[in-house]
């Protein structure tokens, strides 16, 4: 056997067998872990005219407290700055006065329908480094919070991977975790005004929360299509990791541990 063709075979069979082990090994975590909380975090963008409504509503809000007011807030200055600036709303303030009736009155079941959670969220405040964050890109982000009532900045589209949009979620703790649909395909940590996001060991700096996790993006689309490259295009398999393109280290990740593969592939 020529040593070009043992090299192919061993790459071949290292990322058949190491893929498979990997996976595997992600069942086994996903199942100790439990799904997680971003199941049910995405938020839906309205559309761009809402029928119906009624502006002139004198009833009450039903927000609790400042965070919940001031996201109801924000959301209408993001998608409807029209009227925002019409009934001079602004993104901070009382969270039951005459303007925010007339906005409620108008969007608020919108509003309930796009985010089913907001009632759960406590605080007087949108946490300052995600508002930070969110001020500083809103063309590629809007606010919004899971099920257990944290406020998270999640990013416009990353991008598509096997069709399916894949977004980033921002939490104010330092966690950044990232979704294709509704499915959770890696997690990290963010820090620097979210100029560096740290997934698996590796670092991804950028300039802002939406081009930093955009790179995060990238490699884990890298390692998706070279996983569909080695497994023929196989379907319903979802990365969780990113290739760094170092085969040794490849192999040391630990999800490949205990397999005993011959390193020395070339002699």
């Amino acid at each position: 056997m020529n040593k070009a063709l043992k090299i192919a075979i061993g790459i071949a069979t290292i990322g058949v067998v190491g893929t498979a082990s990997y996976f595997i090994y992600q069942a086994i975590k996903k199942r100790k872990e439990g799904s997680g909380d971003e199941q049910d975090s995405s938020i839906i963008d309205p559309p761009s005219v809402v029928a119906g409504g009624n502006d002139n509503s004198t009833a009450k809000t039903p927000f609790t407290n400042k965070a919940q007011g001031n996201l109801f807030r924000e959301w209408v200055n993001k998608f409807y700055p029209s009227y925002a600036k019409e009934i001079d709303l602004s993104v901070s303030g009382d969270i039951d006065n005459s303007y925010m009736r007339k906005a409620w009155g108008k969007y608020g079941e919108t509003y309930k329908k796009g985010s089913p959670n907001f009632l759960k969220v406590k605080g007087d405040a949108i946490p300052a480094k995600l508002l930070q964050g969110y001020n500083s890109r809103k063309d590629k982000g809007v606010l919004g919070s899971n099920s257990q009532g944290d406020i998270f900045l999640r990013t416009i589209s990353l991008g598509k991977m096997g069709g399916t949009d894949v977004f980033a979620y921002f939490y104010s703790n330092g966690k950044v975790n990232f979704l294709k649909g509704q499915v959770k395909i890696g997690s990290g940590n963010w820090w620097d005004n979210f100029k560096w996001i740290v997934v698996n060991q590796k670092n991804y700096n950028g300039n802002d929360f939406y081009n930093t996790a955009y790179k995060v993006y990238v490699a884990f689309e890298e390692g998706n299509r070279a996983i569909q490259a080695v497994v023929g295009g196989s379907k319903g398999i979802t990365p969780t990791f990113p290739f760094n393109g170092n085969l040794k280290s490849d192999l040391d990740a630990p999800s490949r541990k205990g397999l005993d593969l011959d390193m020395n592939i070339v002699d």
